[in-house]
């Protein structure tokens, strides 16, 4: 079970005082009050208020997608040769160029690429990576350098720096842990879902037990008084959608998976209009050492089934909304060009990003392709990252979530433009 998490100078709030915001309602002795229903997997950012710019979906692909599956250089001579029984076949693969196709689980967002709403960016990834995954996502999230000594989160610094100063509902996160993007100054808030949360307490008393953490937390300037006065107005904000079915829009039919119920869950806050600025979202099981299979079975294709599924049924039931709406994906890293012995891939490093929504410039490939050609490979064998990682989220910031202060989001970046956001 959680405890309502907030932060103010870059780490918890018990990290630097040895007190939970749980340890203070338990020792008032109403600690109940201080979990509210939980579940892993879904974790949102949002302000009371419409949006300065886009509403960013940021959907992080845990253990290392194999990008050279989703994405498929079919033309390069190199692909099919280190891969003899899990390249994508180019008689099955859904073209989007001359060099690269779509796995064909992927099918439900090559819909999306031919209306142009989707970018593909090519051998991406952390120039300074590391194979390990819990290293490497967190300094993907923490989206620093290597070395690099900052420990707030990619998406709370673009909370904290942009010139219209802080929204007044910073960050909700849905999850047993505040994601790494999110970790900062910026408040922040655990919930399950739009119409679940609320107080863990019998409903009779939740009233009262409302107005006593009201009171409790009146008074004083601490971090937890801030963090209770929110997570109290996030449940108020959000008591209209209590109980309610959800309906998706325009026939859109979301995957029956933990992913699918998570994209569902933003699109609904996105259309409740209680100001949604950001969401992340996580997607696991892309560690496939051994049991990757063909485009007809297995790993890999169940697992595309799931990503392509949910993130077309989003694009769908969001309708004219994805206009002011950004989706970018992620991953720690790529894998091995050459498979294993047991039809799998191990730990790489180039991978693949996708880009979607109403202002990014789709239907186009983007990043310089450094070939498979065995000279261009990285002093491992595998896929060089020609594109940062931080270059693609850079150009959100600024171009589509209007903040122009990308050296406090990206500390040390020099920012490439890669050219596929449109301008507000």
């Amino acid at each position: 079970m959680d405890e309502l998490t907030a932060s103010s100078c870059g780490c918890p709030d018990e990290e630097r005082t040895g007190i939970t915001r749980r340890g203070l309602l338990a020792a008032a002795g109403i600690a109940g009050a201080a979990t509210l229903l939980d579940g892993p997997g879904r974790r949102y950012a949002f302000a009371a208020g419409a949006p300065v710019g886009d509403t960013l979906l940021c959907v992080f692909l845990r253990g290392g997608i194999d990008g050279l599956s989703a994405v498929a250089p079919i033309g390069d001579p190199g692909y099919a040769a280190r891969r003899p029984t899990i390249a994508v076949p180019p008689a099955e693969a859904l073209r989007l160029d001359r060099m690269f196709a779509m796995h064909p689980r992927m099918a439900p967002l090559k819909k999306v690429w031919d209306s142009k709403d989707l970018a593909v960016v090519v051998a991406a990834g952390d120039p300074d990576g590391t194979r390990s995954h819990f290293d490497a996502e967190d300094a993907m999230e923490r989206g620093v350098a290597g070395g690099e000594s900052v420990f707030t989160g990619w998406i709370d610094r673009h909370f904290t720096s942009r010139a219209q100063g802080q929204p007044p509902f910073p960050s909700v996160a849905i999850g047993y842990r505040l994601p790494t993007s999110l970790r900062g100054p910026a408040q922040d808030i655990v919930m399950r879902s739009a119409s679940d949360f609320r107080l863990a307490v019998a409903e009779a008393n939740e009233a009262k037990v409302e107005r006593a953490l009201a009171d409790l937390h009146s008074g004083f300037a601490h971090p937890s008084a801030t963090q209770a006065k929110e997570t109290l107005r996030a449940i108020r904000l959000l008591a209209a959608r209590r109980g309610k079915t959800y309906t998706p829009a325009n026939g859109a039919a979301y995957p029956a998976t933990e992913f699918g119920r998570s994209l569902q869950e933003v699109a609904q806050l996105i259309k409740a209009k209680v100001g949604l600025e950001a969401a992340c979202v996580d997607l696991g099981g892309w560690d496939m050492h051994s049991g990757m299979g063909t485009t007809d079975n297995g790993l890999m294709a169940a697992q595309l089934d799931d990503f392509a599924g949910g993130l077309a049924a989003f694009y769908t039931d969001l309708g004219a909304l994805m206009r002011t709406t950004t989706v970018v994906t992620m991953s720690e890293f790529g894998r091995t060009v050459a498979e294993n012995g047991s039809n799998g891939t191990d730990h790489g490093y180039g991978s693949c990003m996708l880009v979607m929504g109403g202002g990014i410039r789709g239907g186009k490939v983007y990043g310089r392709w450094p070939t498979l050609a065995k000279s261009k490979l990285d002093k491992q064998g595998d896929l060089m990252v020609t594109t940062d990682y931080r270059d693609v989220l850079a150009e959100i910031v600024r171009v589509r979530m209007r903040n122009g202060r990308l050296g406090d989001v990206f500390p040390g970046l020099r920012p490439r433009a890669l050219g596929f956001a449109e301008s507000y």
